[in-house]
């Protein structure tokens, strides 16, 4: 009987684990900020992550979280108004931050030092219509994209001057959206002349645009990069939302949904390394999580590890 419980539990966690197009994803949840209604994690580097929050009248406040230390530290850009007007943190990389801030004149991009708030508006946007968002940053560089005029998207890449990028098969109304950048590599969404969206890949040396549909979606869009993989979301039939990992170099596609996801799913947001951040929906609202991209070895050893905690969990129901 005992052998017969660890195969079943063992069974079970490596079913859980079972890599699909060679990755497996482990999350871990909820993370949510102390007192807040929705949290929401877009970026991860090292030990730092990223992303927004709501309080109990509705302002957002941005923030870092410290995850070794489980250390939350609000972010409030000092231009940003209240009464409903607040920060989003979007981007991290070592101990720059960016994302935007919003007043009653409209939405502006910024980047944070950990000091310094410098304030980001791409030169066509109009900030009362949406103004510019700042999504990622790596190196001098930092991407995102803006609204003009013509209440037309646009993406960017800024390293002291803005230069603006267009999917070329992107329409002339919604466009173009950058969401992240890892070295040479940017990924975002663009919206095509049939109003389908898409993500995107677009590599600054070789100026090549990729469009990126995960298999049978009715839309994909892709939010971070770190290496060869690519994090993001999709949406299914139903318009049920579920992340997605991409491998650059093996064109192949991981699907995963946080556990503990309802109502609308799961989003998959920041990359770096393994590590991976995002959030997913409930009944009771929304809440960010962690996840890790195992190793091969590292997935072969916790599966190893499941087969000690299999009996471990048997004798504890017979005692039961």
């Amino acid at each position: 009987m005992k052998s017969s419980r660890i195969a079943i539990v063992a069974a079970i966690l490596l079913a859980a684990l079972a890599p699909r197009n060679g990755l497996a994803v482990i999350l871990t949840q909820p993370y949510d900020y102390p007192g807040s209604s929705h949290t929401y994690m877009f970026g991860i580097s090292g030990n730092t992550a990223v992303g927004y929050y709501f309080d109990t009248s509705q302002t957002p406040h941005g923030f870092s979280y410290n995850i070794s230390g489980n250390i939350w530290t609000p972010l409030n850009d000092p231009s940003a108004g209240g009464n409903g007007y607040g920060t989003f943190a979007l981007g991290v990389s070592g101990s720059t931050i960016v994302g935007d801030y919003s007043n009653n004149s409209g939405a502006y991009g910024f980047s944070y030092d950990g000091t310094n708030w410098t304030t980001l508006s791409a030169p066509a946007a109009v900030p009362s219509f949406g103004g510019t968002q700042a999504t990622g940053i790596s190196g001098p560089n930092t991407v995102g994209w803006y609204i003009d005029s013509s209440d037309a998207f646009h993406g960017f890449i800024y390293n002291g001057t803005f230069t603006t990028l267009n999917d070329p098969s992107a329409n002339s109304t919604f466009g173009t959206q950058i969401l992240g950048i890892n070295g040479n590599n940017l990924v975002g969404l663009y919206q095509d002349p049939s109003n389908g969206i898409h993500g995107l890949l677009y590599n600054t040396v070789s100026t090549m645009w990729t469009t990126l549909d995960y298999p049978g979606a009715t839309q994909t869009d892709a939010f971070g990069v770190s290496g060869n993989l690519i994090i993001g979301t999709y949406a299914d039939g139903s318009n049920v939302y579920h992340g997605f990992l991409y491998n650059i170099s093996g064109a192949s596609w991981t699907s995963f949904d946080d556990p503990l996801a309802t109502l609308s799913g799961t989003e998959g947001e920041g990359i770096d390394g393994n590590n991976i951040v995002g959030w997913y929906s409930d009944f009771f609202g929304n809440h960010g999580f962690i996840g890790v991209v195992p190793e091969p070895a590292s997935l072969a050893l916790f599966a190893l590890g499941g087969l000690a905690l299999g009996g471990v969990v048997a004798g504890k129901r017979r005692r039961a």
